[in-house]
């Protein structure tokens, strides 16, 4: 790399040079460190995906968030994917080490590459040329045409029959248990990190937070803690808003909400008002409200079902909280949902300072 730049015949300054070699040193490191968890994916150059987003454009993004920008694209086969262009290194790591350990499954989106490339370029700065960094860093996954879950249930999109908000919230369920079962915590559930395909399949997304414990999901003691706070609230366990604790019980808590707004928002009750936050507090009954309805018994008893399932999965304590596994079971009418402790009691939980 040095001696392509000494052919661009700039002129370089004695401790310019040392700048470069440390420069170059530590793009040699990055790239060793990176080398392992990209195994067996494709390796997209940043002039590949910038044919197939149309250099990058305006008019190809479909999404943002945090520190990532979403583009549509076409690769040449034309497979339509999704480009996530993100500007931290430790969020595409994240992606490559958690699907080192997925393989495919039909509820999990498609990793089908990354990029990541560091480059070296001189730019002029106060009369003189000085050693810049241009980072590509990009995950890219399969495209999903009928948007999230999000845009699903807040009503932008088309509304779902019941049999079909059931069948995705099943999906979800089997494709977290097996998350799970990998030895992964995906850290972020939350409608908007949930695709729907043109068969209105759930496809779990955005791995960017996402973890591996390699530990037994049925022990709460599985646990590790971080400094790191990141998520969305609302979908955060209350353990880990205090003490950064997180296990496989904080998917457990993210899918409970998620459960209980995908029924709240889908104009399945006769009061869509917020009773969530009550019921949690063990402040209403749910059974009220159904209420009398055209649906037939089968039906609203399995809507009765999934929102039980929901509250006990935002059990307060972990060890109220059913395993994923447990709730696929509670899903399928396998077993019956535990009467979930008032969260209004006094708790075992207690707060610690922060180091």
């Amino acid at each position: 790399m040095l001696q392509e730049m000494w052919r661009m015949d700039i002129p370089v300054t004695k401790p310019m040079v040392l700048d470069l070699k440390f420069m170059v040193r530590k793009e040699v490191i990055q790239q060793e460190a990176w080398s392992t968890p990209y195994h067996g994916f494709r390796n997209f150059s940043s002039s590949e995906l910038k044919a197939v987003t149309n250099n990058f454009s305006n008019q190809q993004v479909i999404g943002k968030g945090g520190s990532a920008i979403v583009y549509k694209g076409v690769l040449r086969n034309g497979a339509e994917v999704l480009c996530v262009d993100d500007s931290q290194d430790e969020n595409v790591v994240r992606y490559a080490e958690v699907f080192s350990v997925l393989c495919e499954h039909e509820n999990i989106v498609r990793f089908l590459g990354y990029c990541h490339e560091v480059k070296i370029q001189m730019v002029p700065v106060e009369g003189k040329c000085v050693a810049a960094e241009r980072r590509h860093m990009l995950v890219v996954e399969e495209y999903m045409p009928n948007g999230t879950l999000s845009e699903v249930v807040d009503g932008s999109s088309q509304q779902l029959d019941w049999s079909t908000v059931f069948r995705i919230i099943r999906g979800i369920a089997e494709g977290v248990a097996y998350i799970h079962t990998k030895g992964a915590v995906h850290l972020d559930l939350k409608p908007a990190n949930i695709l729907l395909d043109s068969d209105m399949n759930p496809k779990i997304c955005d791995f960017e937070r996402s973890k591996i414990l390699n530990q037994n999901d049925e022990e709460v003691a599985d646990e590790r803690v971080t400094k790191e706070f990141a998520g969305t609230l609302g979908y955060l366990p209350p353990e880990y808003m205090a003490d950064g604790i997180y296990s496989f019980k904080h998917d457990v808590f993210s899918f409970g909400i998620l459960l209980l707004h995908t029924i709240n928002k889908s104009g399945l009750l006769q009061d869509s008002t917020d009773w969530i936050g009550r019921a949690l507090e063990g402040q209403d009954d749910v059974d009220g409200l159904l209420g009398s309805s055209s649906r037939d018994e089968s039906e609203l008893k399995e809507i009765k079902r999934c929102m039980d399932i929901g509250l006990q999965c935002s059990a307060k304590e972990r060890a109220d909280r059913p395993t994923m596994w447990d709730v696929v079971d509670m899903l399928d009418g396998k077993e019956q949902p535990r009467k979930t402790p008032m969260r209004n009691k006094a708790s075992s939980f207690k707060k610690k300072a922060r180091a």
